[in-house]
């Protein structure tokens, strides 16, 4: 416990952190050596991290080939035209619904960061497509190249842990990354943003989802199956720990919250589709639907079906322009009439929500 430094807060008083073990209950491939380290917890900005220096030659062999999330299980399990066509990815939209309170998403430099299949930009390409928007990925597991270029994106061919070409300086008006941040190292957060800060434009924005993970505060969540102290994670944040991060690095913070089920109490996927518990998505949750994004809220709602709302009713006998506009309105109209989901990504949970949702603005 002596000389530590928490990355993001700086706190270095040794009596200020605690030892963490790891679950060893993560359905995932992780690399071997994790069964030998810890995670040091700071109680300044309750943020989370190996206690321990990998080799980056083991981490790059580790997620360029063996790495294992959702995103890859569904990528080499199902028709490829499916994913492309018929992939209603509901974590990407609920992102892209709260980011287009940002930004417009027309004529925009886009880079996705820990990419993996792009399922975020799958679903750019399924609501936008008449809008210019030119997409980069950087992302190490890249058996498949031909895909990347099937929908129009471009592969940076550099690690964001080195320097990067100078013809992407101040080029991209969004940066992305989706629950890939917790899978870096606390040492590179540092070369990380500094080289977020190099790619953006001078009001770019920056868009972080990584999993609400204060394992002090949640310490027994989900007892029974994997807590967030899971390998192969090696950061572990906070919604405290995050802001200690933007502030660091000079970016001003345009919206933070939480969202998905309880962290005390959420359940599995296929505990939470035993239940298929009703939760809806309105004006009221603080964050407004974006008419742009008519399109995959028609999709979706089509999908659910559901059985005590009109709209899910009339849905299926209307055709596709007067559904469009009934739409139209009920956006207009503030969302009078709820529209349902039964995906946790979409409900804004302010206590203990699964997910932290972050959006930074880079300051000149």
């Amino acid at each position: 416990m002596n000389n530590l430094q928490c990355h993001c807060c700086g706190n270095i008083d040794s009596n200020n952190f605690e030892i963490i073990e790891y679950s060893n209950k993560c359905s995932m491939h992780y690399p071997a050596i994790l069964d030998e380290t810890k995670i040091i917890y700071c109680k300044k900005c309750f943020f989370g991290f190996n206690n321990t220096i990998i080799d980056q030659n083991i981490l790059d062999l580790y997620y360029s080939k063996y790495y294992n999330g959702k995103g890859i299980k569904t990528f080499y399990n199902v028709d490829k035209k499916y994913i492309s066509e018929g992939l209603i990815d509901s974590r990407s939209l609920s992102q892209i619904n709260l980011i287009a309170n940002y930004i417009n998403f027309k004529n925009k430099n886009i880079l996705d960061i820990g990419s993996g299949i792009c399922l975020f930009f799958l679903q750019i390409n399924n609501i936008y497509k008449s809008n210019n928007i030119y997409k980069y990925i950087i992302e190490k597991q890249l058996d498949n190249q031909n895909w990347y270029k099937e929908h129009q994106i471009q592969i940076i061919n550099n690690n964001i842990l080195e320097d990067l070409p100078s013809k992407y300086k101040d080029f991209f008006n969004l940066i992305t990354m989706s629950h890939s941040l917790e899978h870096f190292q606390s040492l590179d957060l540092d070369m990380i943003f500094k080289n977020i800060n190099y790619l953006l434009k001078s009001d770019g924005k920056l868009f972080i989802e990584v999993p609400n993970a204060d394992l002090n505060k949640f310490k027994y969540a989900n007892e029974n199956y994997a807590n967030e102290n899971m390998e192969p994670h090696l950061c572990f944040f906070s919604k405290q720990s995050l802001i200690y991060l933007a502030k660091k690095y000079n970016f001003k913070i345009l919206y933070i919250n939480t969202f998905g089920e309880s962290q005390k109490t959420k359940v599995t996927d296929v505990e939470e589709n035993k239940r298929n518990k009703n939760f809806y998505y309105t004006n009221e949750d603080k964050i407004k639907i974006n008419i742009e994004a008519e399109k995959y809220l028609k999709i979706y709602i089509q999908k659910q079906k559901r059985k005590n709302n009109f709209i899910n009713k009339i849905s299926l006998f209307l055709p596709n322009n007067v559904f469009k506009l009934l739409l139209k309105i009920n956006i207009f109209l503030k969302n009078r009439i709820k529209i349902y989901y039964d995906n946790r990504e979409f409900v804004l949970n302010e206590e203990d929500g699964e997910y932290i949702r972050i959006i930074l603005e880079k300051n000149i």
